[in-house]
């Protein structure tokens, strides 16, 4: 038979478990220090007169939170999108596919979001593939 005090002695360890999980996610920003971030590449003919276009052309992170990239091919040609100054690297993603990057930006600044040249060696015209991400200092 289980004395009292084992009793007590693994309900006051449930206790300490799970307080600690709640700290981790809650008090110490577990869930504040990521983000996810889509990036989707289209067709622009329509709306801008442009070939193919990643959207958002530009967004902001906080240096230092885990950051997943969602990148989205919606268009018919493979594309990739880079960010050499983090290692980023989608990979070529081929038409009506996603991936996803995980990475942590370790300093403030602008840095450009681009897709590689000649990864889209089927486009034509005008090529938005582009865009800017700012790191942000941690306040």
């Amino acid at each position: 038979m289980v004395s009292r005090r084992v009793v007590l002695a693994i309900f006051i360890v449930a206790v300490l478990a799970l307080s600690a999980a709640y700290y981790i996610l809650t008090v110490s920003g577990g869930s504040k220090n990521s983000v996810t971030v889509v990036i989707q590449v289209t067709n622009g003919t329509a709306q801008n007169g442009a070939a193919d276009a990643f959207s958002p052309r530009n967004f902001t992170v906080v240096e230092g939170a885990q950051v997943t990239l969602v990148f989205e091919n919606n268009d018919d040609n493979a594309h990739e999108l880079v960010i050499p100054q983090f290692g980023v690297d989608t990979n070529i993603v081929q038409g009506g596919s996603s991936t996803r990057v995980v990475f942590v930006p370790n300093h403030a600044g602008v840095f450009e979001y681009f897709e590689p040249p000649g990864v889209c060696g089927s486009c034509t015209g005008i090529q938005d593939t582009s865009g800017n991400m700012t790191v942000l200092a941690p306040s």
